[in-house]
């Protein structure tokens, strides 16, 4: 494993920093250019902080922190997940630690921004580093759970396959591309509106293997996605992953809610709206 650039993509990236002056993706402060370890110049001190804090944020079923808690969904148990790993919860009571979050979740979500995927890949590493070397990266594939062709076209990438293919670089695991999503929502209600049993059955019709899934069979799989709220989502892609064969599968996101949610796919506020309601109240 290793986060080291040379010295060409460096140079790169400084002159980058000088031409286009780096901003924290939560407050928008100006950052220092001369920060030219991969992933660090996205958030500002201030945010960073809150950002760590976040992760400390203690799980009501285990009691235990974010960072240690492997609590999975109700979802996620049927369908034989393993574990479920996050950093961050996405539903924090603070208002600033709320704010830091949903905006890191937006950015990468709208914005194909290599500086801000190159930190969370590093810092999913670090989540899933203890069971890597347990397992040995040498019998793990990483995967992840695909968003729609209509919003993939929109934003021009898929956020969680970007983390996934960083993700296995930083572990030296092997990418795949082992889950594929049908268009099955069109004219219907939208996921957020369903209930949770509807919810986990069009996440079921949604997701279909690919022909690189007969990879997987006897490994152990790591599924990224960025945001796991009720688990319909990881649980249909975890159902297929199971029914092809793997091993085990671990459940890797950015963020999670630590407390009942009421949706499964968060619809991702734009942090300028929400510092404007926060600044109404």
């Amino acid at each position: 494993m290793s986060f080291d650039f040379d010295r060409k993509d460096k140079i790169k990236r400084f002159l980058k920093g000088i031409l286009c002056v780096p901003k924290c993706v939560s407050c928008g402060e100006r950052l220092p250019i001369d920060r030219l370890d991969d992933g660090e110049n996205v958030l500002c001190d201030k945010c960073r902080a809150a950002w760590e804090k976040s992760k400390r944020t203690v799980c009501p079923k285990c009691g235990k922190n974010l960072s240690e808690c492997v609590c999975i969904t109700d979802a996620l148990a049927e369908s034989c997940c393993s574990v479920l790993m996050s950093l961050v919860p996405y539903n924090h009571e603070s208002a600033m630690y709320r704010h830091v979050v949903q905006s890191v979740l937006f950015r990468i979500k709208d914005y194909n921004d290599s500086e801000l995927s190159n930190f969370l890949a590093k810092e999913l590493c670090f989540r899933v580093l203890g069971l890597a070397y347990e397992i040995g990266s040498e019998n793990i594939f990483v995967t992840f759970a695909p968003r729609s062709a209509k919003a993939k076209a929109s934003a021009g990438h898929d956020q969680s396959e970007i983390l996934a293919k960083k993700l296995s670089k930083y572990l030296g695991a092997k990418f795949c591309h082992a889950i594929k999503r049908k268009n099955v929502f069109s004219g219907r209600t939208p996921q957020k509106m369903l209930s949770e049993s509807e919810r986990l059955a069009n996440a079921q019709r949604s997701y279909a293997p690919t022909r690189e899934i007969d990879k997987i069979k006897g490994r152990c799989i790591i599924l990224v996605d960025d945001i796991a709220t009720t688990g319909a989502t990881l649980a249909a892609c975890t159902g297929i992953l199971k029914s092809a064969g793997a091993g085990s599968v671990i459940c890797l996101t950015v963020a999670k809610s630590v407390f009942e949610a009421e949706q499964d796919e968060v619809e991702i506020i734009d942090p300028k709206q929400l510092s404007e309601t926060e600044g109404q109240k």
